[in-house]
């Protein structure tokens, strides 16, 4: 089963991909260090980075001052032609969740036992 533990931006965050959602983030909200800043330190950075795409309405993370943290909701689909844009550089680290792996090589990978729908 290929299910992620929450919403693809949070399954994104790791220690290796920071460089790269970082700058798919500033692409989109250029003038957001600060508030990139608080996702990092948030105690769970993972958390406050899904937030960013979340209505301020529905955000539950507080920066260190105990308010909610604040900023415009980033678009996913804007964040995601960032991110693409950012990851034709290969030499940006970039490490995909092991359930979204999986999930890309059950579907690339084909299965001689099964015929194929529309094969003779």
């Amino acid at each position: 089963m290929a299910a992620a533990p929450r919403t693809l931006e949070p399954a994104l965050w790791s220690e290796n991909n920071i460089t790269a959602l970082r700058a798919a983030f500033l692409r989109c909200a250029p003038h957001s260090q600060e508030r990139w800043e608080q996702v990092v330190e948030a105690t769970d950075p993972a958390l406050a980075f899904g937030e960013l795409f979340v209505p301020k309405t529905g955000r539950t993370v507080t920066g260190t001052d105990g308010e909610i943290l604040k900023g415009t909701e980033i678009s996913k689909g804007r964040f995601a032609q960032e991110l693409a844009d950012v990851l034709a550089d290969r030499m940006v680290p970039f490490t995909v969740p092991d359930y979204l792996a999986g999930a890309i090589r059950f579907i690339t990978t084909q299965d001689t036992s099964t015929p194929v729908v529309g094969a003779p």
